[in-house]
C-alpha cells in the first residue's frame, strides 16, 4: 500500500465522524485531487474483499445521513445492513452529541449484534428469504 493510502486510512479510521473529501485533500498539501481519488479507490478495493463489517462508502454529505440534526452530531457509528440477496442494502446510523461516544478504539461486538438483530427483524417483517 502506498504512503498516501496509508495516510488516508489512518485519517478515516481515527476520525470520530465521517471525513469529507476536502479534509482528506488537506492532509497533504503536495497531493492533488486525482492522487487522493486513486488512493481512496485503492483503499476501498482493499476493504471490499471478504465479508467483514468495515465498508468505505462515499456519502453525498453528512446531511444525507442525519438530516437536520447533522450539526448536532459529534461522533457516529454507521452499520451496513444486509436483508437478503435480493433486497437493497440498508444502513443503521447512530449519532451522538458527545465527541467520544463512538471512536475507532471502541469494541464493535454489541453494535454488530444490534445490526444483525435488526437485519433479522426487518427480513422477518418484510417476509424476505434468507
Amino acid at each position: 500500500m502506498r504512503p498516501l493510502t496509508k495516510l488516508l486510512e489512518a485519517a478515516l479510521f481515527s476520525a470520530a465522524r465521517p471525513v469529507t473529501f476536502e479534509e482528506l485533500l488537506a492532509l497533504d498539501q503536495e497531493t492533488g485531487e486525482e492522487e487522493v481519488r486513486v488512493a481512496l479507490t485503492e483503499l476501498k478495493d482493499r476493504y471490499d474483499v471478504g465479508d467483514h463489517g468495515v465498508e468505505l462508502v462515499e456519502l453525498a454529505g453528512e446531511r444525507a445521513v442525519f438530516g437536520g440534526a447533522t450539526g448536532l452530531v459529534r461522533s457516529s457509528a454507521l452499520l451496513r445492513l444486509r436483508f437478503g440477496s435480493r433486497a437493497p442494502v440498508g444502513i443503521l446510523a447512530l449519532g451522538s452529541r458527545r465527541d467520544e461516544m463512538f471512536h475507532p478504539g471502541q469494541g464493535t461486538e454489541l453494535l454488530c449484534f444490534l445490526g444483525r438483530v435488526l437485519e433479522l427483524c426487518v427480513r422477518a417483517w418484510l417476509d424476505l428469504p434468507d
